[in-house]
């Protein structure tokens, strides 16, 4: 079938954009961080017991990444950047279907050294938590990142709301710099626009206030429908 890339942003409410405060370890937002994390295989940080694992997370809108870095059982350092969103179906006309879909890039070692470096120049890991920093302010919309570490027994997960509209904040200054960094080392843009048009879903959002949904022919509707359907059976068959 082929897609219809044409796309329309829909602002829609829901709770991730609304629920803002938090305490400095908010077991909601790491509840939510580690639901995520479950759908895309990846480590859960807040049980493992690695020597060394970091990870930074992008939550958007529409679409949403981690990067994550680590060291083999031989102690050689490993990177991988995550890109993924989730399916939105309107509960009012179907089952949701609660899909996920995502693309991982190996990152090469020069982009890990590069990554590592970073992070000791702007001091990442010392950044309190966004509600520790005076004046940060927070809202209902715009986007957060997250800074989570394992290492050995302690465990750190840290939130950051929007940093480009922070004003007079130099910890924002700070992590906005570090985020040009990580998307220009990592190549997130170019990253996201590739696995935009890989997007097997009708509509899509990752959580927040917006939602992404392609502009289709009636014919174009009705097989995307085909495939939720068929998804919907194939999940009950296998229960």
């Amino acid at each position: 079938m082929k897609r219809c890339l044409i796309l329309l942003i829909v602002v829609i409410w829901s709770y991730h954009s609304t629920a803002q405060n938090r305490s400095s370890i908010d077991s909601t937002w790491i509840k939510w961080n580690n639901d995520k994390v479950e759908k895309l295989n990846l480590t859960n940080l807040s049980t493992s017991k690695e020597q060394f694992h970091w990870r930074f997370g992008y939550f958007g809108q529409v679409v949403s990444y981690f990067v994550d870095l680590t060291t083999n059982e031989n102690g050689s350092p490993q990177g991988i950047v995550t890109v993924y969103t989730e399916e939105y179906v309107d509960p009012t006309k179907e089952i949701p279907t609660h899909r996920v879909y995502d693309e991982k890039i190996i990152l090469r070692p020069t982009q890990i050294d590069s990554l590592n470096q970073a992070i000791k120049t702007f001091k990442i890991n010392t950044i309190p938590n966004q509600e520790l920093i005076k004046g940060w302010g927070m809202g209902l919309d715009g986007v957060t990142y997250s800074v989570e570490l394992r290492s050995n027994t302690n465990y750190s997960f840290k939130t950051y709301w929007t940093p480009e509209a922070q004003e007079n904040v130099p910890e924002a200054k700070q992590m906005v710099e570090f985020i040009k960094f990580v998307e220009l080392t990592t190549a997130i843009p170019r990253l996201e626009k590739i696995f935009t048009g890989h997007i097997p879903f009708e509509s899509y959002n990752t959580g927040g206030p917006a939602t992404a949904i392609r502009v289709l022919t009636s014919k174009q509707r009705k097989q995307y429908r085909k495939d939720r359907d068929a998804y919907r059976r194939q999940m009950h068959n296998t229960k």
